[in-house]
C-alpha cells in the first residue's frame, strides 16, 4: 500500500505531485507531465520557462480638438481580448500549481517570489545537487562562503561577481550572514594585487572602480551601509585629490572613460561620499 508520501509526490489529477526534497529530478518530470495534461498546459510551461506574457497596452485616440497622440496606457481587465485572458489566466495557473506542488516551508523560503518563472528558477537553485535538502544547501553555501577568495590576478569586476551571486543564493536559502560579516569578507579578499594599487601590465588600477561595487553592494544591502567604515576597511577612502582630478578633467572638455564617468555620477548621487573627510593615499 503506498504511504501518503509516495501518493503525494505522485500527486493526482486535481492535485500537483508534491516536492520530495530528495527525488527533485523525479518531480520535475511528474510535474512538466501534469502541466501539459492540462487546458491550455503549452501555455503555462511557456508561462514558467519564460516568465509572464507582458501586461497588454492601448493606444487610446486622439482628442477630436488635438493631433497629439496619447502615450499608450496597460489595458484595464475589461478590454482584455479573448486570447489576453487566456494568456493571463495561463500565467496565474502557473504559479498555481507550483506553489501547490512544493512543500510548505520551501513554499514560505520562496513567498517572496511574483512569477512561476521565479519560482521554478529558485527551487532548481535550492534543489542543486540531486538528493540535497536545504539544510544541505545552505550547509554548502556557508561553506563557500568561508572559503571565498580571489581567483589569482582577477578582475575586481568578475571578483563582484562571483561575490554578488554567492551573496543572492545566500539570501534564497535564507542563510544569514550578519551584514559587517560579508562587508569585511568583501573588504579583506579583494584580488593580492589590489593592496599595490596595480595589476600586472596595468599603469595601475582605478580605486573609482572598487568603489562603485561596493556602492552596488551597499544598495542592495548586502555589505554595510557606512560608506566611510567599508571603503576605509578595503583601503578605499575617499580621496579629494582623485575626485578633484577628474571634475578639472571634465571641466576642461577631457573625454572621460565610461569607468570614470560613472564614479563621478555615483558621487554626485551619494552625499555621503561627498562628505567624507580627507584621506591619505
Amino acid at each position: 500500500m503506498a504511504t501518503n508520501e509516495e501518493t503525494n509526490a505522485a500527486g493526482t489529477d486535481t492535485r500537483p505531485p508534491m516536492l520530495v526534497e530528495s527525488d527533485y529530478e523525479s518531480w520535475k518530470i511528474r510535474i512538466h507531465r501534469y502541466i501539459r495534461g492540462k487546458p491550455n498546459g503549452k501555455l503555462i510551461w511557456k508561462s514558467i520557462q519564460n516568465g509572464p506574457t507582458p501586461h497588454p497596452m492601448i493606444t487610446d485616440p486622439p482628442p477630436t480638438d488635438s493631433a497629439a497622440v496619447p502615450a499608450p496606457r496597460e489595458k484595464l481587465d475589461s478590454e482584455f481580448s479573448e486570447e489576453e485572458n487566456k494568456l493571463e489566466m495561463a500565467d496565474t495557473q502557473a504559479e498555481i500549481i507550483l506553489s501547490q506542488g512544493l512543500p510548505r516551508h520551501i513554499f514560505n523560503n520562496l513567498n517572496q517570489t511574483s512569477t512561476a518563472k521565479e519560482i521554478w528558477d529558485n527551487v532548481e537553485m535550492l534543489m542543486q545537487g540531486s538528493g540535497r535538502t536545504i539544510q544541505q544547501r545552505k550547509e554548502d553555501l556557508f561553506d563557500e562562503y568561508e572559503r571565498f577568495r580571489a581567483i589569482g590576478n582577477e578582475s575586481i569586476h568578475d571578483y563582484f561577481v562571483r561575490f554578488h551571486k554567492l551573496v543572492n543564493d545566500m539570501k534564497i536559502t535564507q542563510l544569514n550572514i550578519p551584514t559587517h560579516q560579508m562587508n569585511t569578507k568583501f573588504v579583506n579578499n579583494l584580488p593580492a594585487y589590489w593592496g599595490k594599487r596595480k595589476a600586472p601590465g596595468n599603469n595601475g588600477i582605478k580605486v573609482h572602480e572598487a568603489r562603485r561595487y561596493i556602492l552596488q553592494l551597499q544598495r542592495e544591502g548586502h555589505v554595510a551601509s557606512s560608506v566611510q567604515e567599508t571603503q576605509e576597511k578595503a583601503g578605499l577612502s575617499v580621496i579629494d585629490k582623485d575626485k578633484a582630478l577628474l571634475m578639472e578633467a571634465k571641466e576642461k572638455g577631457d573625454v572621460l572613460d565610461a569607468e570614470a564617468a560613472a564614479y563621478l555620477a555615483d558621487m554626485e548621487c551619494n552625499p555621503a561620499l561627498m562628505n567624507q573627510p580627507k584621506g591619505t593615499d
